[in-house]
C-alpha cells in the first residue's frame, strides 16, 4: 500500500527518525495507528459510560462524586 503525505507530515516523519524516536517511518506509521486504535476504543468507552449516565439520570439514579472522581483518575491515568 502506497500514502501520500504532506510535505509538513513527511518533515515530522523525517524528524522523528532523526531524533532516533523510530527507525523507520513504517514504525512511525505504526506506532500512530497503535495510538489511533487506543483512542478509538476509549472513545468508545467513553461513550458507552456517557449513555449509561443518561439512561440513569432518567431514572434519577446519579453517581457519587467518589465515583466520578475515580473515573475520572481512571481516565487521567489512561491518557499519560
Amino acid at each position: 500500500m502506497k500514502i501520500q503525505l504532506t510535505a509538513e507530515e513527511d518533515r515530522l516523519v523525517e524528524s522523528l527518525i532523526t531524533l532516533g524516536r523510530f527507525s523507520s517511518a513504517s514504525e512511525v506509521v505504526s506506532a500512530s495507528l497503535a495510538l489511533m486504535q487506543s483512542d478509538l476504543q476509549w472513545h468508545s468507552y467513553a461513550q458507552s459510560r456517557i449513555d449509561a449516565g443518561v439512561a440513569a439520570s432518567s431514572l434519577n439514579d446519579f453517581a457519587s462524586e467518589e465515583d466520578v472522581d475515580s473515573l475520572f483518575e481512571k481516565y487521567l491515568l489512561k491518557s499519560a
